[in-house]
């Protein structure tokens, strides 16, 4: 049996469900983002398709990952090979944002 580790975003989800009723905890909308945002940047990190320092993003392997979300952040034509890494977390979370129209915190009901 092949057991596949959780991705970063995997887990911040996990952090976020209650123990006792399995619902998403109240939390910030845009502190959620941010998170999933850097998890997402983390996976890509360490699955050495990107570098990071303190100001830029570098894109070392462009080639398909079987991620949509994880493509689109790697398009090249999107990007140049060199980016600074906080507007491309700030550009990522605004992704999300927009998929899925958040307006309040998650896990308050709709």
């Amino acid at each position: 049996m092949i057991v596949t580790p959780l991705t970063f975003t995997e887990e911040i989800l996990l952090l976020l469900l209650g123990e006792e009723d399995g619902a998403f905890l109240p939390v910030n909308s845009s502190a959620f983002e941010c998170a999933l945002a850097g998890a997402t940047l983390m996976n890509l990190a360490f699955a050495l398709r990107i570098d990071t320092d303190l100001t830029s993003l570098i894109v070392l392997n462009e080639n398909p990952t079987g991620i949509a979300t994880l493509e689109r952040i790697l398009a090249k034509d999107r990007r140049p090979p060199e980016s600074d890494g906080r507007a491309v977390l700030g550009e990522i979370a605004g992704q999300r944002r927009s998929q899925h129209d958040s307006r309040g915190a998650v896990g308050e009901p709709r």
